[in-house]
């Protein structure tokens, strides 16, 4: 089977979690969460990359290296999010909120690079 025919297959899969969470969502809402938070983009950006850099594990593992920094990113997200709705901020302030948390984050990340890099602050 051809690389561009397993990739339509799981370009397929990932648009069946995401029905999946949405019917999901309608019955069991912390179950909707957790499959909301599923890695679909992970393996799928390790398979290209994985495949594209003729099975190059160096290249495969630079790129999980950086996802780390999205990872965190995310949480401080979703944990915006959850303290703005708690709050009942408006809707669009809470995912306003959410993607600020999310740039401070990864701002703050690639600050802490460049600092350890560097061998410290001084």
């Amino acid at each position: 089977m051809g690389s561009s025919v397993k990739g339509i297959y799981e370009v397929l899969i990932s648009i069946a979690v995401i029905i999946l969470v949405a019917w999901v969502g309608e019955r069991w809402r912390g179950l909707a969460g957790i499959l909301a938070t599923m890695p679909l983009t992970i393996p799928l950006a390790m398979i290209i990359i994985y495949r594209t850099s003729s099975k190059d594990l160096l290249k495969t593992t630079e790129l999980v290296q950086g996802m780390l920094s999205g990872i965190v990113a995310t949480g401080c997200f979703v944990l915006a999010a959850w303290l703005a709705l708690r709050r009942r901020w408006p809707f669009p302030m809470v995912i306003l909120s959410g993607y600020a948390a999310w740039g401070l984050a990864l701002l703050l990340w690639r600050l802490a690079e460049r600092l350890l890099q560097r061998g410290g602050a001084g």
